[in-house]
């Protein structure tokens, strides 16, 4: 299974959004906040393949707390990547998430 931490999810999100991370962001699992330790619950050490175990496999992700950007993450299945392909890959969705700075979405 092709595994990261939360961190590394977020940054990955940042990579395919398109966004430059200029905005703080946490993780939502089962009533729980993962991010800043300052703020909520230590994200560093949460793993993927953690969440999944404990039969988690839907997370929120939420960016740029002043415009409260919610994304639900999906944890479909786990998979062996091919050796020579590059990771991350986004499989669909191209052009469809907004522009980094785009201000408030429309509810």
């Amino acid at each position: 299974m092709l595994d990261c931490t939360l961190p590394e999810l977020h940054e990955i999100i940042q990579t395919v959004m398109g966004w430059e991370n200029k905005h703080p962001y946490r993780f939502e699992v089962a009533g729980t906040r993962y991010g800043d330790p300052a703020r909520c619950s230590d994200g560093r050490r949460i793993k993927l393949s953690h969440l999944v175990k404990q039969g988690e496999r839907q997370l929120e992700y939420v960016y740029d707390f002043d415009d409260n950007w919610r994304h639900t993450v999906e944890i479909e299945s786990g998979f062996q990547p091919e050796k020579t392909a590059g990771f991350p890959v986004c499989l669909e969705g191209k052009g469809c998430c907004p522009p980094g700075q785009s201000g408030t979405p429309i509810s």
